[in-house]
């Protein structure tokens, strides 16, 4: 589960892989290795999960803080990342990189929360349409951090909070 070496930033980003092993999205969401949210498990038991099995995807996440204010809307987020040639990972991308890192991992990151810019799973509040994506991170319970895979709902035309970008990175898919 833990990193054997925590990525180091450079110019704003990070790399790394990660390789899937077919495990499934209730095969995630029985996984004692981390907590997941009502939103998260909807995500992962929908038609949009598809489990591969050695598939090695290349990701970069780029630092909230390089954002300026106009890219913390999701869609100018994913153009800026389009506009460097990087594409949306697959939304099983979000629970192999919960596997991989741990809350101190993040932490050596110096970042609090993985913002997975997967395809959007759309979903409806009465009148209201939300673009979710899978977010890893970790929360203090009691004396020990406990990994939690989390779904956002995001509102395609509200920004990411300030604060959310300051202490996040958000995960694309470097093409081969």
């Amino acid at each position: 589960m833990v990193s054997t070496a925590t990525p180091k930033w450079e110019a704003h980003a990070i790399t790394f892989t990660v390789t899937s092993k077919g495990m499934t999205g209730p095969g995630y969401i029985a996984d004692e290795h981390f907590l997941s949210g009502v939103d998260a498990e909807k995500m992962l038991c929908s038609r949009q999960f598809e489990p591969t099995t050695g598939v090695i995807t290349r990701v970069m996440v780029l630092r909230g803080p390089a954002f300026i204010a106009a890219m913390r809307y999701p869609p100018n987020l994913r153009n800026y990342a389009y506009a460097r040639g990087l594409l949306l990972p697959r939304m099983e991308v979000g629970a192999l990189i919960a596997r991989k890192f741990d809350h101190a991992d993040l932490n050596a990151m110096g970042i609090k929360q993985i913002r997975v810019m997967h395809t959007p799973w759309v979903t409806e509040f009465g009148e209201s349409t939300f673009e979710s994506t899978l977010t890893v991170g970790f929360h203090m319970s009691g004396s020990r951090g406990e990994e939690w895979l989390h779904g956002i709902l995001l509102q395609p035309h509200m920004p990411f909070m300030k604060s959310e970008t300051e202490f996040c990175g958000f995960a694309f898919e470097i093409p081969d």
